[in-house]
C-alpha cells in the first residue's frame, strides 16, 4: 500500500476510515448515521468486534472507534479487515 496520507477518507464497507493530521490517529465513520462508529454498535463476532480485539492497545476512547499511535502496518491490516 502507499505512504497514508494525513486528512484522508477511505471507504470501507459500512464505514469511512478517517485519517487525521496525524497518520498515527484513526477513527471509524459509520456510513449509516455520519457519525463516529461507537463500541454499542459491536455485533457478537462480528468485523467491529475483531477489530476491538486486535488493535486494543491502540484505542483511545471508551466509547468510539478512535486509534492512536497507530503504524503504518497496522492501518493496513485495519483497512483490509473493514473491506
Amino acid at each position: 500500500m502507499k505512504t497514508l496520507t494525513p486528512n484522508t477518507l477511505i471507504k470501507a464497507k459500512g464505514f469511512d476510515i478517517s485519517i487525521g493530521i496525524k497518520t498515527t490517529e484513526i477513527a471509524l465513520i459509520s456510513h449509516t448515521t455520519g457519525s463516529f462508529a461507537t463500541f454499542s454498535s459491536i455485533k457478537k463476532g462480528g468485523r467491529l468486534s475483531k477489530i476491538k480485539r486486535k488493535f486494543r492497545s491502540n484505542i483511545c476512547s471508551s466509547e468510539h472507534f478512535f486509534f492512536c499511535d497507530m503504524t503504518q502496518q497496522e492501518t493496513e491490516l485495519l483497512i483490509k479487515l473493514l473491506k
